[in-house]
């Protein structure tokens, strides 16, 4: 990029402030500025989301389609990884899409000249994109598939998606079963928790997975955890699977309990510590109505630490055996947040637990999955 296009950006993009930050740099103030824009948070800016003029619109839109990338806007195609507040550490310690990976259990070290990376992109429902990157075994197939979600509220960008796929405990070892493993992800959503397009997100990328030449289509388990698990219950209201499996759910936001942030990030979290005061009538209603499209086995993975085991255990698994739904709850003690990814545990927690979802899906399973033979991998 030459520098006078980089001025002319910077001139007919940057929004006029009179309190600037000094230290800001000039490409934090751009993705301050595309941030502020992009209103609905999918990634890009749509010409109602433009506050410029329409000829400013078109000189950026290069590839006319109606809509500002972040590239056309002079920004890098992933966008920064989003930091949290101290509260929201505190609630989603072990579970965000920048949660470390986890250390003390090694991965099954599959080689990529046997089981390359491959990336998804894929339209969603509302016309934004959605993106997840994914694994097959060797071998023709047709194999089943796992899709896993990851906590927090935020994007998880493709180097981060691969390392899970590459170096993650559990990811590696449901592809040596024999899934192909899939890690998708969905738009930022902190802002609004009810936002629609990120569940519309993860919808598009089962449905994607669903087409894939490799994939049995009648053969997808879905994994979510905290924030993703939230997203799992969602995703059962709207499309059958053969099975989910949730891991200790935020599911406050499934219910509809979390709404958009507050200044005061503890009252923004005060549904997980005091559920009874949030589960009112309308969000009995909400729940309830949710839970009647359910159509797919859900197992739920929770310990006994995290306070989301009062909403969870007292509300939202009473409601779904209320309704009827076929659900199965694993207790695991002393667990807390992000042991479902294979962190803060041991190894021989995570063969056990892996051996719970295992069993619990395979029954579910049109086409079985088929052990990796084992002279083609190791333990790291």
């Amino acid at each position: 990029m030459t520098l006078v296009r980089s001025v002319l950006l910077v001139f007919l993009f940057t929004v006029p402030v009179l309190a600037q930050d000094v230290n800001e740099s000039r490409e934090q103030r751009r993705e301050r500025n595309f941030t502020q824009r992009d209103t609905n948070k999918d990634g890009r800016i749509s010409r109602e989301e433009f506050s410029g003029n329409a000829a400013n619109f078109d000189r950026r839109d290069s590839n006319k389609d109606g809509f500002i990338s972040r590239e056309e806007f002079g920004l890098n195609p992933t966008p920064p990884e989003r930091e949290y507040t101290e509260e929201e550490q505190r609630m989603m310690t072990g579970d965000n899409e920048n949660s470390p990976l986890a250390e003390g259990v090694k991965p099954v070290s599959i080689p990529l000249s046997i089981s390359p990376v491959h990336e998804l992109r894929t339209p969603s429902g509302d016309g934004a994109t959605a993106e997840a990157s994914y694994r097959v075994p060797p071998g023709d197939g047709p194999f089943p598939a796992i899709v896993f979600m990851h906590g927090g509220l935020g994007y998880q960008n493709q180097e981060r998606r691969q390392q899970n796929l590459t170096v993650g405990p559990i990811q590696t070892r449901f592809l040596a079963l024999g899934y192909v493993t899939v890690q998708a992800t969905r738009r930022d959503y902190s802002d609004n928790p009810q936002a629609e397009g990120p569940i519309l997100d993860f919808l598009a990328i089962v449905e994607a997975v669903r087409k894939l030449d490799q994939v049995d289509s009648k053969s997808i388990v879905v994994m979510g955890g905290s924030g993703g698990g939230s997203m799992t219950l969602d995703l059962i209201s709207r499309t059958s699977v053969s099975a989910a499996v949730a891991g200790e759910p935020a599911s406050i936001i499934f219910a509809g309990m979390l709404t958009k942030p507050s200044v005061d990030q503890a009252v923004r979290y005060e549904p997980i510590n005091d559920p009874a005061k949030f589960w009112t009538p309308a969000i009995v209603a909400k729940v309830q109505g949710k839970v009647s499209r359910f159509q797919t086995p859900l197992l739920v993975l929770h310990g006994d630490v995290h306070p989301l085991k009062h909403v969870n255990m007292d509300y939202i698994i009473p409601a779904i055996r209320d309704g009827g739904k076929t659900i199965e709850v694993k207790i695991y003690p002393s667990k807390d947040h992000g042991f479902y990814w294979g962190r803060r545990v041991d190894e021989a927690f995570v063969v056990a637990m892996i051996e719970d979802i295992h069993s619990f899906a395979v029954p579910l399973l049109k086409t079985k999955p088929v052990l990796i033979d084992q002279k083609f991998y190791s333990k790291k």
